[in-house]
């Protein structure tokens, strides 16, 4: 009996040698393939089944799923407005210390325009995924966003976070083997600044939707993984009812680990970046 519990514990003890050098040899193998692959060398990789890979990965379920509104595609905005102007006609103005409740309670109201604004271009559907309000008032520490001289009943900064379901193709990663999720990120409108109006905001989401699409002709998928309208600071002497906005895409793809370095999917978003912005600039230069 003992001679069998001796043989047990030998075996237990081995069992963690031999995963430790298999896992090694598993990790050499692969090293070494990457290596040669960068080095433009043919090699003749393991083809993973694509569909069981992709069952078990989550965070590509919320950025590719076709028909779900979720936190994987989302537009970011930010909405300053005077506090007394959130107030009904008559309402009294309720006490320093509750103001930040009251705004935060009717926030979500200031964003669906926005959402209503997406339909039809960006998005087939979308809904406030997540909300936020912040009460400054003068003597707070201030945004470097806003003049510091606030409403005396205080200026409510809002923030949400808009979800929504592509209405632009956003091609089957199913089918990429080998595949690994690759992100990039550019700023959008030539790094200016727009006026926040619904015109412009309609030039971003046409913008980042001609980049996905260009991503997508090269790697066969793409979908728009977020879109950042951040505020410009307003410095003293800028018009009061005039609001410069900068928006930042960030794009999500599946990459066929075999054939794209890691930084390809950058490198491929700068060129079709810059090809557009040159083939915009000769449309200018013709028209009068």
């Amino acid at each position: 009996m003992r001679g069998i519990f001796s043989v047990i514990v030998v075996i237990l003890m081995a069992l963690p040698l031999a995963w430790f050098y298999v896992a090694m040899y598993w990790g050499f193998t692969v090293s070494r393939d990457i290596a040669a692959i960068e080095r433009g060398e043919d090699v003749d990789m393991p083809v993973f089944p694509p569909l069981e890979w992709l069952a078990n990965r989550g965070d590509l379920r919320t950025t590719f799923a076709p028909d779900e509104l979720t936190d994987g595609r989302t537009v970011s905005a930010q909405i300053a407005i005077p506090f007394a102007d959130m107030l009904e006609e008559g309402e009294a103005m309720p006490d320093r210390a509750f103001r930040e409740l009251y705004a935060t309670l009717r926030a979500a109201g200031y964003f669906m325009p926005l959402c209503d604004e997406m339909l039809g271009t960006l998005a087939v559907a979308c809904d406030i995924g997540s909300f936020q309000a912040d009460v400054r008032h003068a003597g707070d520490r201030a945004s470097r966003l806003y003049p510091s001289d606030y409403p005396e009943t205080g200026l409510a900064i809002l923030k949400a976070s808009i979800r929504y379901i592509p209405a632009y193709p956003m091609g089957n990663p199913s089918i990429v083997q080998n595949g690994y999720t690759e992100s990039a990120r550019l700023r959008l409108m030539g790094e200016a600044s727009v006026e926040d109006t619904p015109e412009a905001r309609q030039e971003i989401y046409a913008e980042a939707m001609a980049l996905c699409g260009g991503l997508r002709v090269t790697f066969g998928n793409c979908v728009i993984r977020s879109i950042e309208l951040e505020p410009k600071r307003k410095r003293r002497g800028d018009p009061e009812d005039q609001r410069l906005i900068r928006a930042t895409a960030s794009f999500k793809l599946v990459v066929d680990k075999t054939k794209f370095r890691r930084d390809a999917v950058q490198a491929a978003l700068d060129e079709v970046a810059a090809t557009r912005l040159a083939a915009i600039e000769r449309v200018r230069q013709i028209l009068p």
